[in-house]
């Protein structure tokens, strides 16, 4: 017993084992935070990650495959926003607005017609 905690005393393993498990908890969370749903009026729901909203429809990449989906099929979107929402989000509230128009038009150019409340947002 005394020989097992010289070793762990000794050794880095107990310092590195919450690390890893914090990274690996991470990482689970990235994968969840990125799946994006789309629920249709026939009551289908799919899975995949929105990339962009185009004439009418969104494109929805499901692993190796994208789709595009018309607006008027969709009965619900849930997309959290992307990260430049929040970055021109940062940039008005510094006082920034020239820089947050620029953020907000990307999204715009990339989300337009996106029936998702922070998609209206960026619109306004």
């Amino acid at each position: 017993m005394d020989y097992f905690n010289s070793l762990v005393k000794a050794s880095s393993l107990p310092g590195i084992l919450p690390v890893v498990a914090l990274a690996a908890v991470s990482l689970c969370l990235a994968s969840v935070q990125a799946q994006d749903s789309v629920v249709l009026k026939t009551g289908v729901t799919r899975e995949g990650k929105i990339t962009g909203a185009k004439d009418g429809s969104i494109r929805l990449q499901m692993g190796a495959a994208a789709t595009g989906i018309p607006i008027a099929d969709i009965v619900e979107i849930r997309m959290a926003a992307p990260p430049e929402f929040d970055a021109a989000a940062a940039q008005l509230a510094r006082g920034d607005a020239k820089g947050a128009v620029v953020a907000l038009q990307k999204i715009n150019t990339d989300y337009a017609g996106l029936p998702a409340a922070w998609a209206e947002r960026a619109a306004a």
